[in-house]
C-alpha cells in the first residue's frame, strides 16, 4: 500500500460502517422494531398494550421476566403507590371543589369521607390538632401539585390504633377486624 492510501485508509471509516451517528440510527431503529415485536407477542398472548409495553419497560425487554411480571404482579409496589397518590390528589381536589363551590354540599362530603375509617380518623385528627396549615393548604389556589403532596401528607394519619388506643401495623390492624 502507498502512504496516500493508508492515509485515506486511516481517515475515513471503512465502507459499509458509516458514520457514527449513522450506526446509532440504524440501532435506535433497529431495537424499536425488536421492541414492536415483543410487544405484538404479548399482545397476542391476550394482555393489553399498554401493561405489554410497562412490562417490557420494566424488565428491559426480557419476554420472559415480562411475562412474569404481568403473571405475577412484580412491579405492582409502585403502581400501586402511583395509583394511591393520584386517588388522594383526586380527593383532595374533590373536597377543596366542594368547600369552595357549593356549600350546602360541604355537609355530604364530609359524611362521605367519614365513611371509611381512615378517612374519618385523619379529618378528626387534622381538626383536632387545630392544623392551621391543611387548612391553608385546602383552601389554597387549585393546580399547586405541591401543595396538594403536602396536604396529602398532612392527612395521612402518623401511626394507626386500634380501640384500645395501642399503636398498630397496618397488617395487624386488618387481622384484628376481621
Amino acid at each position: 500500500m502507498s502512504s496516500v492510501e493508508v492515509e485515506k485508509h486511516l481517515k475515513s471509516p471503512p465502507e459499509g460502517a458509516g458514520s457514527p451517528g449513522g450506526a446509532a440510527a440504524v440501532a435506535i431503529k433497529e431495537d424499536a422494531s425488536e421492541t414492536e415485536r415483543l410487544v405484538k407477542l404479548i399482545t397476542g398472548m391476550g394482555y393489553p398494550e399498554g401493561e405489554a409495553r410497562l412490562a417490557l419497560a420494566h424488565s428491559n425487554n426480557n419476554v420472559q421476566r415480562a411475562i412474569q411480571i404481568l403473571v405475577e404482579g412484580h412491579g405492582d409496589e409502585e403502581d400501586a403507590a402511583t395509583r394511591s397518590h393520584r386517588r388522594s390528589r383526586r380527593r383532595i381536589r374533590e373536597l377543596r371543589s366542594s368547600l369552595l363551590g357549593n356549600p350546602a354540599t360541604t355537609d355530604y362530603v364530609i359524611t362521605q369521607l367519614m365513611t371509611q375509617q381512615s378517612n374519618a380518623r385523619a379529618l378528626t385528627e387534622m381538626l383536632n390538632g387545630g392544623s392551621a396549615e391543611a387548612m391553608k393548604l385546602l383552601l389554597a389556589e387549585e393546580g399547586e401539585g405541591l401543595e396538594e403532596e403536602q396536604l396529602g401528607r398532612a392527612l395521612e394519619p402518623e401511626s394507626q390504633e386500634d380501640s384500645n388506643g395501642e399503636e398498630v401495623e397496618e397488617g395487624e390492624e386488618e387481622e384484628e377486624e376481621e
